[in-house]
């Protein structure tokens, strides 16, 4: 896992490698073991990268170059079948210098072109250099787990693994995105775009092809949902078992220690006994919410003594929570849904603290195997408009969804009744669509300052949320499967950013996701929606339950799991003198001015009525999450675009330029140092 920076110059000019300096050092986080560039093209490519080495610690440093120079790669990220090409490329006569799969990718590239991206099972993010043709392949990998940022002027291209690295160059304009802030802060994600005017994010499961004529994008994977109707339910039970196994075993592949994260959920539960299978001795890490309902902490105790795991518990309370808020959302580059999701960069740098520096992780399961409670909403609507017995049984069974669901409620699911009068444009009644139907109708009006977001020139929520997304495919798909594609970009987009790969690598820390592995991801997407979901027993994963029983511990099936948060913004602001201070000062009429994000009125209002409505009010609950938005935006503003981002820390970045180049010769020994 590393961090990579790449400058691409049109016409006649040239990198300076000052600025590849100023990116590393920016981005020192992500790799705080080794650092290089190289300058290539007679000057116009510039490649930077910084390590934080797990395999071939001796070896595999970047860029690397193939044997005859004329390629060279900056890459984040692992192969999981590295060893499979490896042995497969010895075989055609390739010959490697390193154990490191990043010189695999250079070969796997010699040997099959651009077309070698699609057979690359891991998690990735990479720039190739290709001196023989002039150009740069830039690759995301399937979901988007490794993030890489781009910006593009008729100058140059810039790319880098955070959107803070391209931010940190001068010459750059820092905007925040209207397109951002009309989408996120509704309940949905537009992919490819970022919170930073100007600055796009590379989709997943697309590429880049770069050179001087510009830029143009391919996509080379997506999901195919066509349910496999022949696979009979012990045959997937069998199947899965076998796949996720392989999963997590090819995932503890590394020459350092390999951890877990264990919050007492089905995810990072079989995570742990996938482990336990492989590893006799490994360490594993809960987060406990102190005071809250939200603790779960002796259920992972239990777990991890079922498994005979070392389990290490740090204890967060609200004043944690809200300390490590505004480094929570720097690191992140994006607003936080809830004040809990903070605890994830905690735990991460607990768990480096205790000496691990890769952790497994159960991000993926949620999507593809329906974990959301909205999976079991939706299926509840449609029971209720079918009539009849359906509707009868539906509205029993609806009763106990919101009692079981209560705390995740209009986080993930939501009790507007909105889905009978919405039209259904997915073809079906959606979570997503009613709740960004009824926020772009009570606070998209009246939200922002209209020097921030005109609408007479920007899409409203719902406009922007029917042109994201393949319309006409998603109503040709059950609806259990059209609402798994619309969870991708989420996934995408706002789990994997705020609980993955910037809340740990933040700490220097990689994580590793063997529910999206590609042959469990391929197996996952043509399962009958049946094998999904159980709603006589409102059973979420029901495969995942039914397949694994006899590894789960048996008082799994006794409890309910909610997802992965806390106590929500109210609670943070009332019971946390950090996060009072933190809403007065951000909220104040000053800041809010300074900022010219919002509109001063309407955020009165709202200051109004969080400070006098009853705590257990329905409309307290639905404008709690309006003011974390408020509050988020708010430390984004001050963080990225009132102040000029600057590296903590110089950094020296060693000179890999190849030796035929015949450049920047005087630095060649010495390296480039920013101070």
């Amino acid at each position: 896992m590393c961090g990579l920076s790449v400058i691409y110059k049109f016409q006649q000019a040239a990198v300076d490698p000052a600025d590849l300096a100023t990116m590393s050092a920016t981005i020192a986080h992500r790799g705080p073991d080794e650092a290089g560039y190289a300058i290539v093209e007679q000057g116009k490519v510039g490649l930077a990268h910084v390590r934080l080495s797990i395999v071939d610690l001796a070896h595999g440093q970047q860029p690397m170059f193939s044997r005859d120079e004329r390629i060279g790669i900056s890459y984040n990220g692992e192969i999981y079948d590295a060893e499979l090409h490896r042995q497969r490329l010895r075989a055609l006569g390739h010959q490697f210098r390193t154990t490191s799969d990043t010189e695999v990718l250079l070969c796997l590239y010699q040997e099959y072109g651009v077309d070698f991206v699609s057979q690359l099972n891991g998690e990735f993010a990479f720039v190739l250099w290709d001196g023989h043709r002039n150009k740069l392949l830039v690759a995301r990998d399937r979901t988007g787990v490794k993030p890489l940022y781009y910006l593009q002027n008729t100058h140059e291209v810039i790319l880098c693994s955070e959107a803070k690295g391209i931010l940190s160059l001068d010459r750059i304009d820092r905007a925040l995105n209207p397109a951002y802030f009309l989408s996120t802060p509704f309940a949905f994600q537009v992919q490819g775009i970022s919170a930073f005017s100007q600055i796009l994010s590379l989709k997943p499961a697309h590429l880049l092809l770069i050179d001087q004529q510009g830029i143009t994008e391919h996509c080379y994977w997506q999901p195919n949902y066509n349910a496999d109707r022949d696979i009979s339910f012990a045959t997937a039970q069998e199947q899965v078992e076998q796949l996720l196994d392989q999963a997590v075993a090819r995932r503890l592949v590394a020459d350092v220690p390999v951890g877990t994260y264990l919050s007492g959920g089905i995810d990072s539960t079989l995570t742990c006994a996938m482990m336990a299978r492989h590893h006799s001795k490994f360490k594993a890490f809960n987060l406990s919410y102190v005071n809250s309902d939200y603790d779960e902490s002796s259920l992972a105790a239990q777990i991890a003594a079922h498994y005979g795991v070392e389990l290490h518990t740090l204890p967060c309370t609200k004043d944690d929570l809200a300390e490590h808020l505004e480094d929570a959302i720097f690191h992140s580059e994006m607003l936080i849904a809830n004040p809990g999701h903070v605890g994830k960069k905690l735990l991460s740098k607990f768990a480096r603290q205790n000496g691990v520096k890769v952790c497994l992780t159960g991000e993926g399961s949620d999507e593809f195997f329906a974990g959301y409670a909205y999976f079991k909403q939706e299926a509840l609507w449609r029971m209720l408009a079918a009539g009849g017995e359906q509707e009868v049984f539906g509205r029993q069974l609806t009763q106990q969804f919101e009692k079981n669901e209560y705390r995740s409620q209009e986080l993930s699911w939501t009790k507007s009744n909105n889905w009978r009068s919405d039209q259904h444009i997915f073809g079906f009644p959606s979570f997503k669509q009613t709740v960004v139907t009824q926020l772009s109708k009570m606070v998209a009006p009246n939200l922002y300052h209209p020097d921030f977001i005109d609408y007479s020139q920007q899409p409203t929520p719902f406009q922007l949320l029917k042109s994201s997304y393949p319309l006409a495919q998603m109503q040709q798909l059950d609806p259990v499967n059209a609402s798994r594609l619309l969870s991708l970009s989420t996934l995408s987009d706002y789990i994997i950013p705020v609980l993955g790969d910037r809340a740990e690598m933040a700490n220097s820390l990689e994580c590793r996701t063997p529910f999206l592995d590609n042959h469990l991801l391929d197996f996952a997407t043509r399962l009958p929606q049946s094998y999904l979901l159980k709603m006589d027993t409102l059973r979420e994963k029901y495969l995942l339950h039914e397949a694994f029983k006899k590894d789960l511990p048996p008082f799994m099936y006794q409890q309910h799991k909610h997802p992965f948060s806390a106590d929500d913004w109210y609670a943070l602001s009332q019971q946390s003198k950090r996060g009072q201070a933190l809403f007065q000062h951000y909220l104040s009429p000053q800041q809010i001015a300074a900022a010219g994000i919002f509109n001063p009125k309407y955020v009165a209002t709202m200051q109004q009525l969080w400070q006098n409505l009853p705590s257990a009010s329905p409309m307290l609950k639905k404008i709690q999450s309006t003011m974390g938005v408020i509050l988020g935006s708010q430390i984004m503003h001050e963080r990225f675009i009132a102040n000029r981002i600057r590296p903590k820390q110089p950094i020296l970045l060693i000179d890999r330029s190849p030796r035929q180049q015949g450049l920047l010769q005087a630095q060649q020994q010495t390296g480039y140092c920013l101070s």
